[in-house]
């Protein structure tokens, strides 16, 4: 069962990466890519994703086997994002010293919000506006996302 259950978490989890990877290739600047992220991850209400990402750390806890690839899928992810920020910093659209540290953030933020979003605390709207505040403030204060909308 604990075999099973990593293989189903890393096909969920490939998948999702996959989606966003053929998304983010169609635009053309890195803060786009970011936004979509951004939007695309807090749209709606809970996705078979949100569940799957909070079981797997859950479960992971006590099955090594689903915690090797929770850490994986959460590496390739951080890696993506990373890349991200790196195509943006070499255009000139963000400043960062680190971009694998801000995209590590990145990445935990949103880990975070979506667990938010398990048990209804805040909204989507404000858990976006959250992440639009950390983008703006770690990789540069004059980034054109909105200032965050007042709490709802």
């Amino acid at each position: 069962m604990p075999a099973l259950a990593a293989r189903m978490f890393r096909d969920i989890a490939a998948d999702e990466l996959a989606a966003a990877r053929a998304h983010v290739n169609t635009l053309t600047t890195a803060r786009a890519a970011l936004q979509y992220l951004t939007d695309d991850l807090f749209a709606g209400e809970h996705t078979r994703e949100d569940w799957i990402w909070a079981d797997g750390w859950s479960v992971g806890r006590r099955n090594p086997v689903v915690a090797k690839v929770a850490r994986e899928s959460t590496t390739l992810w951080v890696e993506f994002v990373a890349g991200i920020i790196t195509v943006g910093v070499t255009n000139g659209e963000f400043r960062t010293r680190d971009p694998h540290l801000v995209a590590e953030l990145f990445v935990a933020l949103i880990d975070s919000l979506s667990i938010y979003s398990l048990v209804a605390h805040s909204t989507p709207t404000r858990r976006a506006a959250m992440v639009e505040a950390f983008i703006r403030t770690a990789l540069d204060p004059t980034c054109n996302i909105p200032a965050t909308p007042p709490r709802d």
